[in-house]
């Protein structure tokens, strides 16, 4: 299924989880998250930036800047390091959890 345009309809679920997802895709699949998420419910997801790439620094930033947006800045930051396994030192993992109001 294409993240920038989710085959659900609008306000389908409780709760959306991406795990690494929006750091490929940008904004338009936040933009899809929120449109399927039920008002009240709940958005949890993990952005990766790839500190060697430079579209991908840029799709981060961008997605950041686009949650922030939309939450309000009502939400829950999580900066997870250098990833899962901390093996990696050229990416960084940060997780946003908010509630569509």
């Amino acid at each position: 299924m294409d993240a920038n345009k989710l085959e659900f309809k609008d306000c389908s679920f409780d709760v959306v989880v991406s795990s690494g997802v929006v750091g490929l895709t940008g904004p338009k699949s936040i933009d899809q998250m929120y449109r399927v998420v039920k008002v009240g419910g709940l958005i949890a997801c993990t952005i990766v930036e790839l500190n060697n790439n430079s579209g991908a620094k840029k799709r981060f930033h961008n997605s950041c800047t686009h949650i922030n947006y939309l939450s309000g800045q009502k939400l829950k930051y999580v900066d997870l390091g250098t990833g899962y396994s901390g093996e990696r030192d050229d990416e960084h993992h940060v997780l946003y959890i908010f509630r569509r109001e």
